[in-house]
């Protein structure tokens, strides 16, 4: 059977993109041996093995002749493909691991499906746009709140005891008190509001001017 194999495996999840001459498969390994699960089959599948035989806890199977839109990500390191076959549509997404292309395997699959070759570019959608800022701005603000605490207890003789936890809880408790020690309270607002106009702008900039996935097919999902 011809068959293209793509794969992103790490430990504890693997996730395969398999391409036949007439169906998509999407398959997805979780758990403890999900890694070495994932490996197995993508071994089994570049052997020849038929995808429809592969079972996994999660998996996506679409006839190429129904996918109507691709979408590659402004970071062109995740490829989307869209189903019109159903009044609801169904979405194949699938991360590459690095040094592989995205574009690349969005072009092979449209090889093999109706819609045209002809690419172009489209502004992401607001939410996508921010997701990014967003989530670290969250993660920052957290860390910062957790640093300006523990330079409020140092100021009145307290501090964060970095004797118990697990060696990286004592790690990250050294460094906030690192910190806290070197900028102190005022220092630590200082720092954070100049942080939080950061985040913003950043956030602006990217409503403003936003990324831009590339796309062929229909001009909505």
């Amino acid at each position: 059977m011809e068959q293209q194999v793509w794969q992103r495996i790490e430990e504890k999840v693997g996730v395969l993109l398999a391409l036949t001459s007439d169906t998509l498969y999407r398959i997805e390994f979780v758990g403890k041996n999900g890694g070495k699960e994932a490996t197995e089959a993508a071994t089994a599948l570049l052997g020849g093995q038929d995808p429809a035989t592969i079972t996994s806890g999660k998996s996506q199977v679409i006839p190429v002749t129904s996918i109507r839109r691709v979408e590659v990500s402004s970071g062109r390191d995740t490829v989307k493909f869209f189903s019109g076959e159903t009044d609801k549509p169904v979405k194949v997404e699938f991360t590459v691991k690095s040094g592989d292309d995205a574009p690349a395997i969005a072009r092979t699959v449209i090889e093999k499906t109706a819609i045209s070759p002809e690419e172009r570019s489209e502004d992401v959608g607001v939410v996508e746009a921010i997701i990014a800022p967003v989530i670290l701005g969250v993660i920052v603000g957290f860390f910062w709140a957790l640093v300006y605490s523990s330079a409020s207890s140092l100021e009145t003789g307290g501090g964060l005891d970095t004797h118990q936890g697990s060696s990286r809880s004592r790690g990250l408790k050294r460094i906030i008190l690192m910190v806290a020690e070197l900028l102190g309270p005022t220092g630590t607002l200082v720092v954070g509001a100049i942080l939080l106009i950061a985040f913003v702008a950043w956030g602006v900039k990217q409503i403003v001017k936003r990324p831009q996935r590339t796309v062929w097919g229909a001009a909505t999902t």
